[in-house]
């Protein structure tokens, strides 16, 4: 065999191996629609175990790229994530050595994917610059890995008794939204499911630490599996010492004052009571506009 022979034979060999690995890592509509093609009677809206009467375990994880303010008034709070969910669907089995890869939002609504959803996120939206942030990758053995990034704004019923010395537990409840738990059950990923930016900063909160859980909701319509994640905050109360404990300190302090001028002196001390009575009112109003209109007064 000459030298030049062999030279074209790694060549011819090496484009073929490229090429395998692109089709394998790029997902061809070809991939998907062949994989679809093999499995008989596949059908998108029976979800994997469907026919072996066991329920579908949906794996989950979470990366918390950035959070904001939590919102006394509208009593919600703003966080952007990264949500990872996977599932066994032997029904994808493939013989490729290597997972494939989708990014076309078509392809991936002809395969069975979990309908799960943010149960008390008042709204939700995925982002699509500079293109659909989301993608899937299903492995030879049939599982298959989405991620997508999601923005969220979660309700959350905060207990202002203690205001502005205290803390809040926001829950970020996660359900099927057409399976119940005999069905579809829910489990979080790993020992630490929920990993959160180190970044993270917010201007009055201060984030203590987030705990995954899983429980069955019970409703109308039948239990359900949910996974939990409880934001647990603390306030920062620095930015409330140097608005309002410190000058409203400072007016009371100027108040005494009025002990120490002589008692001929009325008009000076009329005027110094006037005015510290009039500052304190409009400290107490600014204070009052930044908070909602709440009744409790003691935890």
């Amino acid at each position: 065999m000459s030298a030049r022979f062999r030279l074209a034979l790694v060549i011819a060999v090496s484009l073929v191996w490229r090429t395998v690995q692109s089709v394998a890592e790029n997902g061809d509509v070809d991939d998907i629609e062949t994989i679809l093609n093999n499995a008989r009677n596949y059908n998108k809206n029976a979800y994997p175990t469907q026919f072996i009467d066991k329920p579908t375990t949906v794996t989950i994880q979470m990366y918390i790229e950035g959070m904001s303010s939590f919102r006394a008034q509208s009593m919600d709070f703003q966080v952007d994530i990264y949500f990872q969910e996977q599932w066994l669907d032997e029904r994808l089995r493939h013989n490729g050595t290597r997972r494939i890869l989708i990014k076309d939002p078509h392809l991936f609504n002809l395969i069975w994917h979990p309908d799960l959803y943010f149960a008390n996120a008042r709204t939700a939206e995925f982002h699509h610059v500079t293109s659909p942030n989301f993608l899937v990758w299903i492995y030879p053995n049939g599982t298959v890995w989405y991620d997508c990034r999601i923005s969220l704004t979660v309700i959350c019923m905060q207990n202002l008794a203690r205001y502005p010395l205290d803390s809040q537990s926001c829950t970020l409840r996660i359900l099927s939204y057409a399976y119940d738990y005999e069905q579809l059950l829910i489990t979080w990923n790993g020992r630490n499911p929920v990993e959160t930016n180190e970044e993270i900063r917010m201007p009055d909160m201060r984030l203590r630490h987030i705990k995954p859980g899983l429980r069955n909701d019970t409703y109308a319509t039948g239990v359900w599996s949910c996974a939990t994640a409880e934001f647990h905050v603390d306030r920062e109360i620095m930015h409330h010492i140097l608005q309002s404990y410190v000058p409203t300190s400072l007016i009371v302090v100027i108040s005494w004052f009025s002990f120490w001028l002589d008692v001929e002196a009325v008009p000076g001390r009329v005027s110094l009571s006037i005015t510290t009575l009039l500052t304190l009112a409009t400290q107490s109003s600014a204070a009052r506009m930044a908070l909602p209109q709440v009744s409790s007064v003691f935890p």
